[in-house]
C-alpha cells in the first residue's frame, strides 16, 4: 500500500518479470531461490503472478447505487464475517499443534494474513528446506524483509488464510509443525 507514484506496480512488474523493467541492483529471491533473470512465464510456473483488484460487476446496478443502498456494506460485512472464522479456525489448530510459550500469533486483527514466531526457531534456509522436502509451500517474514537485516525476523511464519479452503484449517498447525521438528531436527548440528 502506498500513495500513488510511490512504485507499487513498478515493484509488481519487476518481480514478475515484467520485460520492460530491469533489476539494477541485488537479487529476486522466492522460496529461497534467485530468480533475477528467469522469465515471466517461469516465474509463474514457481507460483508468482500479478493481479490487479477489479471489483465484481454486478449487471444492472451501477458503483455510486451499489454503495449508496447498501450492499457494499453489507457484502463487507458478510466477507468480515467469514475472513474472521477463517482466521480463528488458523489460529485454533496453530494453538493445538504448539506449545503454548511456543509459536506467538500477531497480526490477527489485520489483512488476510497473520504472523506466527517461533521460538528458538532453527535457521530460516532449514525450515525452507524442511517446508520443500514436505511439499509445504513456506512464507517467512525475512523473504520480505527490505531493511538489510536491521530487523531479525527469522522464524516467523507470513500465513496467508484468504484463499485456503476451511477443511484445511484442521491439519494446518500440524503440517507447520512437522515442517518445524524436520528443520530443526536437520539443523542440530554434533
Amino acid at each position: 500500500m502506498g500513495p500513488n507514484g510511490a512504485g507499487k506496480s513498478t515493484l509488481g512488474y519487476t518481480l514478475m518479470g515484467n520485460p520492460k523493467y530491469h533489476v539494477t541492483g541485488g537479487e529476486i529471491l522466492f522460496q529461497g531461490k534467485d530468480i533475477t533473470d528467469e522469465a515471466a512465464d517461469k516465474r509463474a510456473k514457481e507460483g508468482i503472478f500479478l493481479s490487479f483488484q477489479n471489483p465484481v460487476e454486478v449487471p444492472g446496478i451501477t458503483l455510486a447505487r451499489f454503495i449508496r443502498e447498501g450492499y457494499f456494506t453489507r457484502h463487507l460485512a458478510r466477507e468480515r464475517v467469514a475472513y474472521k472464522a477463517r482466521r480463528d479456525a488458523l489460529a485454533a489448530s496453530l494453538r493445538a499443534a504448539f506449545a503454548p510459550d511456543e509459536l506467538t500469533l500477531t497480526g490477527l486483527h489485520t489483512g488476510l494474513h497473520l504472523l506466527a514466531r517461533l521460538k528458538n526457531a532453527p535457521p530460516d534456509a532449514a525450515l525452507h528446506a524442511a517446508a520443500k522436502a514436505q511439499g509445504v509451500a513456506l512464507s517467512l517474514l525475512s523473504d520480505y524483509d527490505l531493511t538489510g537485516g536491521e530487523q531479525d525476523f527469522s522464524g516467523t511464519f507470513v500465513l496467508g488464510y484468504g484463499s485456503l479452503s476451511e477443511t484445511s484449517f484442521p491439519e494446518a498447525g500440524e503440517t507447520l509443525r512437522k515442517v518445524c521438528t524436520a528443520a530443526r531436527e536437520a539443523s542440530v548440528t554434533v
